[in-house]
Formats: C-alpha cells, sequence, structure tokens
C-alpha cells in the first residue's frame, strides 16, 4: 500500500526546534516516493504527534504513529507507548534531530573565541554556574552545594544560588572561568542539551552532570563527567589538582587542534539536513518501505528507556 499522505494531530506537536508541522509540508516532486501533507489526521496515514500530549488513536488498522519529543521524558512522561516509530534527540530514534548540537555547537565559530590565558582565568572563580530551575529532579543544586563545602568557588549567573551579575553573553562570560558546571536538568538516556556545548564554545571546560550518553557527542578529553567519581570529594580534589596544573588542564583542549570525531560530524551533519529537501524524500521513502512490512510494530524494549530514564549503569 502506498503512502501518499502525512499528518500531524493539529495542536499536539511540539514546537521546540521548530514545528514538525512545518516540515511536512511541501513535499518535493523530485522524491522517488510520494508524499503530501494533510491536516485530517483520522484518515491520514500516517501520523506525527507529540507523546507527552497525545495517547494515540489509530483509527483504521494500518494507519502508523510516529511518536515526537524533545524534552526529557522523566521531566515529560510519554502518556502512551502506543507509538509505530519515533522522532527525537535519540539516536536510537527512528527518525533521530540532532539540533540541540549543531545550533550551538558552531565549528567554525570555535576559533572566533579565543582561549583565556590559565593565569588570568584563576583570577575569577573557578567555575560558573548558569541554573534558573531551581527544582530539577536530579537534585544537581546540591552537587553545587557540595562542591562549594569543598572550597570550589563559583560565580552563578542563574537565577539559582545566585551571587554573580554579567553583563556579557554566556560564552564571554564563561570562557574567563576555569570550569563550567554544566548540569542538566534530568540524568534521562540521550538527553544532552545546549549546556556542555556553551562551555566548549567558550573554550572552558563543562563538568557536567547528566547522561552518560553524553560521551558519544563531545570531544575525547574535553568534559569531566560528575558521574566518573564515586564522591562529590572526590570530583572537588580533581577540580583543585586541575586548577593547579597548568598543564593537565590544557590537555581538556587538545581536542581543538584537530578535526573532530566522525561521530560528531555525522551528527553535525545530520542536524543541518533535518527539514531539507533531502530529509523530507528520505523520511517518505522510510515510511513508505516500512509501511510495506508485515509488522511494523516495534519491539517493547525499544520503548524500555522511556520507562527507565534514568541510566542504572
Amino acid at each position: 500500500m502506498n503512502v501518499d499522505t502525512l499528518a500531524l494531530t493539529i495542536g499536539q506537536a511540539s514546537s521546540q526546534y521548530g514545528n514538525i508541522e512545518d516540515y511536512m509540508r511541501n513535499f518535493p516532486t523530485s522524491c522517488p516516493f510520494k508524499c503530501k501533507y494533510t491536516s485530517e489526521w483520522k484518515t491520514a496515514n500516517i501520523v506525527f504527534s507529540n507523546v507527552g500530549k497525545t495517547h494515540p488513536i489509530h483509527t483504521y488498522k494500518t494507519q502508523l504513529w510516529v511518536g515526537t519529543y524533545w524534552e526529557s521524558l522523566e521531566n515529560y512522561p510519554a502518556k502512551s507507548y502506543n507509538y509505530n516509530y519515533s522522532l527525537s534527540y535519540s539516536i536510537e530514534s527512528t527518525f533521530p534531530n540532532f539540533r540541540m548540537i549543531s545550533d550551538t555547537f558552531v565549528v567554525h565559530h570555535l576559533n572566533q573565541t579565543p582561549l583565556v590565558s590559565f593565569t588570568k582565568k584563576k583570577q575569577s572563580a573557578q567555575a560558573s554556574v548558569w541554573i534558573s530551575n531551581c527544582g530539577a529532579k536530579n537534585r544537581r543544586l546540591d552537587v553545587v552545594r557540595s562542591l562549594k563545602k569543598e572550597n570550589i568557588s563559583f560565580a552563578s549567573y542563574g537565577q539559582c544560588l545566585r551571587n554573580a551579575h554579567t553583563t556579557d553573553d554566556k560564552i564571554e562570560t564563561s570562557k574567563k572561568h576555569l570550569f563550567m558546571f554544566a548540569f542538566e536538568n534530568s540524568n534521562c538516556v540521550d538527553y544532552v542539551t545546549e549546556k556542555v556545548f556553551h562551555a566548549l564554545m567558550a573554550g572552558t571546560v563543562p563538568v557536567y552532570m547528566g547522561t552518560k550518553s553524553v560521551l558519544r557527542s563531545v570531544p575525547g578529553h574535553s568534559m569531566i563527567h560528575v558521574d566518573h567519581f564515586q564522591t562529590h570529594s572526590s570530583l572537588s580534589k580533581y577540580l583543585h589538582y586541575l586548577a593547579n596544573n597548568e598543564t593537565a588542564y590544557g590537555e581538556y583542549f587538545n581536542w581543538r587542534q584537530h578535526e573532530l570525531p566522525h561521530k560528531i560530524l555525522r551528527k553535525l551533519k545530520s542536524a543541518r539536513q533535518f527539514g531539507s529537501d533531502a530529509w523530507k524524500c528520505n523520511l517518505c521513502q522510510t515510511l513508505h518501505e516500512q509501511r510495506g512490512q508485515s509488522s511494523h510494530k516495534r519491539p517493547f524494549r525499544y520503548y524500555s528507556k522511556w520507562d527507565r530514564p534514568r541510566e542504572r549503569s
């Protein structure tokens, strides 16, 4: 059966990183497989819908639903698992979207932000903090407080624990500090936001709290993960060591002298193509091909990460 219509559940699509509806309009006539947009979701072959807002209602047996999400599934749980495919920031999505990376990690801008010297950075608080959601479930502020007790100094420019002010933007301000506390509001699998990339762009060392899968998206030896230390005390000792060892600290910037790893270049290329004619044609072809399969339901293990939004390892 041909797939000739793609539809969105009106009013239930996520608008973050662009409304999905905007990407579905005007499919190129040159695509080898044909798709078109319609607002009539009940009769559409394919329905794209925000998993945090919608319970899929399959109006006929062969209708397919694609679940979309951009936020942490820990903070915005899926209302249903009854989706055939997914479009999200997860690398395991049917249609992954890595705009979170490409919108912030602009490679050709790296050399436009020269590194501040180690000596000059030591004249400022050791870390910058940019947290304005003070009630995150992963209790990230507790980590900040613990490090403070271990004499890690910080300048907090967000609404939480605020003790500093700046008239410069985040990049310009953060580059004056040795570290940036890049703490996510959730440790959800694959949920990596702009925070760690702001630090990399600024030329400071991100101290990251969040998913371990962040390592798939950053250069090697470019960041410090909170979970790699058994205690906050051991983490603070390492930060103090770096703050007093220019050579060891400088090794966190060696990645700037080399081409980015292929794993990152692939994600950046994929992100740039998102919403393009080529992307639309590929999406249309994939849905055509999947619709012809005898069974298009994903095994439930695919959605097991929605059940366990926080990693166990």
